[in-house]
């Protein structure tokens, strides 16, 4: 089980310390079940895998150089990430340092997109990373929280 804050997962788009869009917002209660959801966690492991656990990787590095390929993005999470967000959310997760693993924790519904979270541990501290995928592959939802659990 995952320890967080008491901030929701997944919107459109949340980011550490900040909240863009709070519709579709699923409760950190309704997610917990998805977390530890083993048989879940087997069905999505082959697509995470190829598909999710790169994509992650690759946008939380995105978000510490403040280099976003928005033809990722879609249109929801494009106009939301402003370069004024980007260039806070890179001041959230600079701090943290370079990115030691990533482990895959669970994979979930949200409107219109399938939520995937991953802890993040780095050098200075450990994160709760959701990245959410649309039908078409696009980036529906993106989050940052500050990990607490074991």
């Amino acid at each position: 089980m995952v320890a967080m804050t008491s901030r929701p997962l997944l919107a459109c788009l949340i980011t550490v310390g900040t909240l863009i869009a709070s519709s579709s917002i699923l409760p950190s209660e309704a997610c917990a079940s998805t977390i530890s959801d083993e048989p879940q966690m087997a069905a999505a492991q082959p697509l995470v895998t190829r598909r999710v656990l790169p994509l992650a990787k690759e946008w939380f590095r995105r978000i510490q150089a403040a280099n976003i390929d928005r033809s990722q993005l879609n249109d929801t999470v494009n106009l939301q990430l402003t370069p004024e967000l980007v260039l806070h959310e890179q001041a959230a997760l600079v701090p943290y340092g370079k990115p030691v693993s990533f482990r895959f924790v669970g994979s979930g519904p949200v409107p219109g997109a399938t939520g995937y979270n991953f802890i993040v541990i780095c050098a200075n501290g450990a994160l709760l990373e959701s990245i959410a995928l649309d039908g078409e592959g696009k980036i529906a939802g993106l989050n940052f929280q500050r990990y607490t659990g074991a």
